[in-house]
């Protein structure tokens, strides 16, 4: 089972804070997994199709060296929980609630246009020097947050494809990863999102933008009898109103010399939108409180 991290940072206090990540791994049957770390035993639980919820806080040693756990279970082939020892972490926005503020690595790959951290051991800081020197990489800040760990924040890419091509990195599975793969990338900004990354709700779609080097795209919406509900040549940069005409699901699709990427935008209605039940339920003995999620209760 991969370990990938998982990165919160407390609102107040500004405390930052790595957990390993398990990715889930295709299986014929459904198993319980159990694993454990430092005296603690922990069982896998399901954060979203694909991933597991976070488990224990990671510190520089485990970052530096990696990690490798045994797993239990009955029915799984599933032996251990490996976390590996790498330079470098690409961390993005939580593709299905961004405003979270969570980070991880998603292995979503980058978007042009979007800010990322780089969480890199300082044996490649050199590198990343380079790069910004030669105008392809530029960030924000740079913040330690262990000895030898620093992040850089508000990382972007600044230069298409072929400027990377010729570059000599000591790490060179650096600029494999932040190369960019194609010279645009579309990104929905705002309005309302379906619980658990979904979609959006009708009557709050998002607006499209366009991040390009180059100095347009043309831009067609389909909706889903494949008809053309919109297009356009459009800018980068500027913020686009999409006429979505009722719930449903869109696809968006964009052209640009050759190269031609699509995304599926799910409108939702009001009424495809169910409860969840609180699933998780916490006791504060002392205070004789009972704790549901967000919301706290006496007892």
């Amino acid at each position: 089972l991969d370990g990938k991290i998982y990165r919160s940072e407390d609102f107040f206090s500004g405390v930052i804070e790595y957990r390993i990540f398990p990715r889930q791994t295709r299986q014929s049957i459904p198993a319980e997994l159990h694993t454990g770390y430092d005296g603690k035993s922990y069982t896998l639980t399901e954060d979203r199709p694909g991933w597991d919820l976070p488990l224990w806080t990671l510190d520089d040693r485990q970052l530096t060296n990696g990690l490798k756990v045994p797993i239990i279970s009955q029915n799984s082939a599933i032996k251990s929980l490996f976390l590996p020892a790498r330079d470098f972490w690409v961390l993005t926005l939580d593709p299905d609630t961004p405003e979270s503020g969570v980070y991880a690595s998603w292995d979503k790959g980058i978007e042009l246009g979007t800010e990322f951290i780089l969480l890199v051991h300082q044996v490649v800081q050199e590198d990343l020097i380079k790069l910004r020197d030669e105008g392809l990489l530029a960030w924000q800040t740079i913040v330690p947050v262990f000895d030898s760990w620093h992040e850089y924040r508000g990382v972007t890419v600044q230069s298409e494809p072929q400027a990377w091509m010729s570059l000599n990195l000591g790490n060179d599975a650096l600029r494999l990863t932040l190369q960019p793969r194609t010279t645009f990338s579309v990104n929905f900004v705002g309005g309302l999102r379906a619980p658990r990354g979904h979609g959006w709700l009708v009557g709050y779609e998002p607006k499209l933008s366009l991040a390009s080097f180059l100095p347009d795209a043309d831009l067609t919406v389909f909706d889903e009898a494949e008809a053309p509900i919109y297009t356009a040549t459009i800018e980068p940069g500027l913020l686009i109103d999409i006429p979505w005409r009722q719930a449903g699901n869109y696809r968006v699709v964009i052209e640009q010399s050759g190269q031609s990427d699509e995304k599926i935008v799910r409108i939702l209605s009001w009424s495809d939108i169910s409860p969840r039940s609180m699933d998780f339920i916490q006791t504060a003995d002392e205070l004789n409180l009972s704790i549901y999620g967000a919301m706290v209760r006496d007892k």
